[in-house]
This record gives structure tokens, sequence and C-alpha cells, in this order.
């Protein structure tokens, strides 16, 4: 009818913005709908309506089953496989993704996290929320940290890297740097640890831990000039630069702040700026 347009578009200035429909409507639709196509475009938008049709359980038009939308739901095998390996191994979902994987079970890691904290678990056993902030506030008075920064040096031969080796007081904050070289090699670091060492104990400071990540010129020896003075190495965790924050907020300042202000000229250049 000629009349049936304008007659559709006052009724719909008369309904709100979003019309909400229930599950029987939306099955009519589809039912009914279907022969349409794109055409369905003026009743519903398109895209809202091959959503309906993929829901749907049963395709009216020849009774067939259609596969839902989304990704599929992780079987209860797999589920129970994932629960038990955490019960019985106090595994993290990281290690528990790869141990599945192993069995030829492709799983995302953050769907086993999710399974594991819907049955009760934590997904990471022995790292509960707080305890590293506990342990630093219960140790802040004789708790040192140290880390490597460096510094571009231009010589006469040409441009050469400088390590800076630094201990940071966690309780007051005050930075020790300990010496800086372009060849951090073993002994030149463990004679550093000697020196702190020493220092400490002249001044009458108490140490009794020492935090450092896993880099590789922090040697065994050096670890061992700490221990022989009662003083615990914790060694971090590989890429857990959180977990040094004090540290890591230094060297972040004295670039940003001071080496990036300027170029340096021999090696006699930086020690001035020490």
């Amino acid at each position: 009818m000629p009349t049936s347009k304008p007659k559709n578009q006052i009724l719909r200035s008369k309904l709100p913005k979003q019309v909400r429909t229930t599950a029987a409507e939306r099955s009519l639709l589809v039912r009914l709908g279907a022969p349409l196509g794109d055409a369905i475009q003026g009743i519903v938008h398109y895209k809202t309506f091959l959503r309906w049709k993929n829901a749907s359980k049963v395709n009216a038009s020849d009774g067939r089953k259609v596969q839902p939308s989304g990704r599929p739901p992780i079987p209860e095998s797999v589920e129970e496989i994932i629960v038990r390996l955490a019960n019985e191994n106090a595994w993290g979902y990281s290690r528990i993704q790869g141990e599945i994987m192993k069995l030829g079970i492709s799983v995302a890691r953050n769907t086993v996290k999710k399974i594991l904290m819907k049955n009760g678990i934590h997904p990471n056993p022995g790292k509960r929320a707080g305890d590293w902030d506990l342990f630093l506030k219960r140790h802040m008075d004789t708790l040192w940290a140290c880390d490597f920064f460096t510094k571009d040096v231009w010589t006469g031969f040409g441009k050469v890297t400088y390590y800076v080796l630094f201990f940071i007081h966690v309780g007051t904050r005050r930075v020790h740097i300990s010496g800086i070289t372009c060849q951090p090699n073993g002994p030149w670091i463990e004679q550093q640890a000697r020196n702190l060492v020493m220092e400490l104990a002249e001044r009458g400071k108490k140490a009794s831990y020492l935090i450092r990540d896993g880099d590789t010129k922090f040697t065994e020896k050096f670890d061992e000039v700490f221990r022989s003075e009662g003083i615990k190495v914790k060694r971090l965790p590989f890429a857990s630069l959180n977990l040094n924050a004090f540290a890591e907020r230094f060297v972040q300042s004295i670039k940003s702040e001071c080496l990036a202000q300027f170029v340096v000229f021999a090696s006699g250049h930086i020690q001035k700026r020490r």
C-alpha cells in the first residue's frame, strides 16, 4: 500500500531508540526474515539479524542444526586435567599451560588462569598479592638493591660503553655509586662487593638482604662476598623489573635528568661527573 511507508515512519518515531525483543520474538523474526536476505535491514540491522540466526539452535527453513557463534567452550575433561595438575603439583597457570600443550591440548594461558580462579585455585601459588610488599616493608632498614646503568663515551677510538654499578639503600633511597668501567668482568665486580661491605662496616650500618637481577655480570663470587658477611642475596626472577622498582626508578631518573643532558668525551669526563 502506498501509505504503508509513511505509517511505518510515524510508528517508528513514536518508539524508543532501542526496542528490546524477547527470545520468542527473535525466533519469529529469524523464521520470517530468512527469505528476505539483506532486505531485512529495514526491520533490524542485518548484522544483528545474522547474530540471532547463528544463535538459533535450529534453522527453521530445513531443520538443520547450526553451529553457535563465538569460541567453543573448553571441554570438561580438559578443565578437570587443569584443576588436577594445579592441585597435585602446585603449579602456576603458565606452567600448567606448557604441560598440557605437551599432551597435545591447546589452551590459552589466560583461559587456564580463568579456570583455576573459577575453581577457587590461586593462579600463581606461592606468589600471593602483597607478599613482596610485606617483605620490603619488613626489611626496609637493612635492605639494599644493586643494578647497572650505562653511558656511551666518545673516545679517540670511537664510542665505548661504560657500565656504572650502584647500590641503593631501600629505606632511605640513598645511592652509592660503586664503580665505573668499560670492562665489568668478574674480578672487578667482586672488588666492588668488598668495597661496599667495608664501607658499611666503617659506617656501622647493618645490611641483611641484597636484591639483584639475573644479570650475568653478577657472579657467584660476588654473591659469596655478601653471604660471608651474613647478607642474604635475593636473585630476582627474569623480567621482573617491578620487584627491583627502587633501583629501576633511580636508573630512569639519572638517565633522563642527568646523562641525557650532555655528551661525554673520554673516560676522565664521566669520572668527573660521578
